[in-house]
């Protein structure tokens, strides 16, 4: 073998194994949303608020959560809360106007109060993960595709004072459609049993 023929054999043996390695090392800087990693809420510490919504192909609920001195107050509604702000405020624009009909609404209100309700709730956010979701912002374009897409928003607060928030289109955490649907579950069966 001549010395121009190792060269270049031992060339691509280096840009070979080069490959495998950057393949190997862009492995194991996964995404972290990739995988569901359930968290347990710290002790002592409980949902207090929570705003939750999936918009596709047709249009959801949006559903709202508050924790008051009278109970758990649940509203379920066809207008996103964003819509009715008062800039003088001082809830959070994800939960205003949870415990009453705003005009030009269609929404239903139910006031629980049933401490197992919330519990829940934290349970399947805990199941989930949700409290590493914080700060998930992403968009994925399905190019010129125009009727399609999906929106899944999140928000949630503790009695901590911590926040989650997630704003998602085309894509989501790991763990979101299942959280998704058992909070929806926990709603139209509290909205059922009270009518």
């Amino acid at each position: 073998m001549t010395q121009k023929t190792f060269l270049i054999k031992a060339v691509v043996l280096v840009s070979l194994i080069s490959m495998l390695l950057s393949c190997f090392c862009a492995c194991s800087e996964q995404d972290p949303y990739a995988e569901i990693h359930p968290v347990p809420l710290q002790e002592g510490v409980n949902l207090t608020a929570l705003f939750l919504h999936h918009e596709g192909m047709a249009m959801e609920p949006y559903y709202i959560l508050k924790t008051t001195e009278q109970g758990i107050c649940l509203k379920m509604t066809d207008r996103s809360p964003l819509e009715f702000v008062q800039q003088d405020t001082k809830i959070s624009p994800y939960i205003d106007g949870f415990d009453r009909v705003m005009e030009g609404e269609k929404a239903q209100l139910h006031t629980v109060n049933d401490s197992g309700l919330l519990q829940d709730i934290e349970g399947v956010i805990s199941q989930y993960g949700a409290l590493r979701w914080d700060g998930f912002d992403r968009s994925v374009s399905k190019g010129n595709t125009l009727d399609s897409g999906d929106r899944y928003e999140l928000y949630f607060e503790l009695s901590d004072g911590s926040t989650v928030t997630v704003n998602a289109y085309n894509c989501y955490p790991a763990g979101f459609p299942e959280l998704l649907i058992e909070i929806q579950d926990i709603f139209h069966t509290q909205m059922e049993s009270a009518q």
